[in-house]
């Protein structure tokens, strides 16, 4: 994997790339606010509370790739569970299906916190997807590049779960860091 600092550089890059068409939408501010009110709140309460927690206590003291892919799969179950709130307004089977999709992006979102350790690149990439989703432009390019952003999502889960066999995430790092720090405080 790329350095934090090379990682990051190439997320931004990318996922910015793939928004340049959807801002000629005639739903430009629809797709901007919904992006903002799904990729921030649901970030910092799915990955920044709900994953640094399950983190901390599935890995703080040993870290094992399987403890670290646990606490991943808690928070993105809860993560999809909250999608269920769509049922006051979408059909059952469409809330179902959204509901494992988040399961599967939330995989992405928190690859990315967890091996730069910025949760800001997840709220950035969660931002694009319900912008794309909302931007509702109709054409060829918009169905590429939305299947595109799928596909690096996919893409981006595979890389950093094989890449974890091997290398410790950054944000693993930081945790166990901060909780020997304390523990150093302590005695």
């Amino acid at each position: 994997m790329p350095s934090k600092s090379w990682l990051t550089v190439f997320l931004f890059i990318f996922i910015s790339i793939v928004c340049i068409p959807f801002f000629s939408t005639p739903h430009l501010e629809n797709a901007i606010l919904t992006g903002l009110m799904g990729g921030i709140p649901e970030e910092y309460f799915s990955r920044g509370v709900l994953l640094s927690f399950f983190l901390t206590y599935f890995v703080r003291n040993n870290y094992s790739r399987t403890a670290l892919i646990k606490a991943i799969f808690s928070s993105n179950f809860i993560f999809a569970l909250m999608h269920l709130t769509n049922l006051s307004h979408e059909s059952v089977s469409y809330v179902i299906l959204q509901c494992i999709l988040s399961f599967v992006s939330g995989l992405s979102y928190s690859a990315i916190y967890v091996q730069t350790g910025s949760l800001y690149l997840s709220m950035f990439m969660h931002f694009t997807k319900d912008f794309i989703l909302t931007a509702d432009v109709s054409s060829q390019l918009t169905n590429i590049l939305h299947s595109s952003f799928a596909m690096f999502q996919l893409l981006l889960v595979v890389i950093t779960f094989i890449y974890w066999n091997k290398h410790e995430p950054r944000l693993i790092r930081l945790i166990r860091y901060s909780s020997n720090e304390k523990q150093t405080y302590l005695t």
